[in-house]
């Protein structure tokens, strides 16, 4: 678990009314329960999980061998298919951006997001206690302070001066702050292109939601965490 009591973390309000959809700089938005295409079986597959925001980035996945597994609002992803669901209409993310999950990670090597027709584009647990981020074929890594990742809200901010920033559980991580340049490309949930080619790394683990903006500050950070917090059991 998670340890954070030396860490900064944001005050927090006993309720939100905010919306992700009213905020301008919303780019995709899968929802937790919401714009899901499911089949109609005992142990039921996600064909596709549509984008809550105006943009219309349907995430999607066509080959049943390759569909993920739903489940009461989670859907549950495995890497030896590999499990993934991706877009024809890519998301560019070239200045500031966050990235907010409700996430249960069951690996230690699995790519969140990331992108399946350009290689060099990842959002990947690469260890217990690391998230590798990958843009444009620069890598880098965001590291916990402490503890290891499990069933937590996870925020991924870029800011204007590019420095990356991880927030588990309304606690920023301290200890990395590195800075990436480039623009991040987005078309897939659960699994990322490999250079030499094909489908790989792929996630071991449940995801509720997904929120994506390209903006980002402490006041977004905020709103975001208190939207997706209370999807963690």
């Amino acid at each position: 678990m998670l340890a954070s009591k030396h860490a900064l973390s944001l005050p927090t309000i006993k309720s939100i009314s905010w919306n992700p959809f009213s905020e301008p700089c919303m780019y995709a938005w899968y929802k937790y329960r919401t714009g899901l295409n499911i089949t109609p079986v005992i142990d039921p597959k996600v064909l596709g999980w549509e984008d809550s925001s105006p943009n219309d980035h349907l995430m999607e996945q066509t080959t049943v061998l390759n569909q993920p597994t739903y489940n009461s609002g989670e859907i549950t992803f495995v890497s030896g298919r590999p499990d993934y669901l991706s877009t024809n209409l890519q998301i560019e993310l070239p200045s500031n951006f966050l990235i907010g999950i409700s996430i249960d990670t069951q690996t230690t090597n699995g790519t969140i997001i990331g992108d399946i027709t350009t290689s060099g584009e990842l959002f990947k647990y690469s260890s217990s206690s690391k998230i590798t981020v990958q843009i444009g074929g620069s890598i880098t890594h965001l590291e916990l302070d402490a503890g290891t990742f499990s069933d937590n809200t996870i925020i991924i901010t870029r800011d204007g001066s590019n420095v990356l920033n991880l927030w588990v559980d309304n606690v920023l991580q301290t200890g990395t702050t590195p800075t990436l340049t480039g623009t991040a490309l987005i078309d897939v949930i659960g699994a990322r292109f490999s250079s030499g080619g094909g489908v790989v790394n792929g996630f071991d683990g449940v995801i509720r939601e997904i929120q994506i903006y390209d903006c980002s500050d402490v006041k977004l950070v905020e709103k975001v965490y208190l939207s997706l917090k209370h999807l963690t059991p």
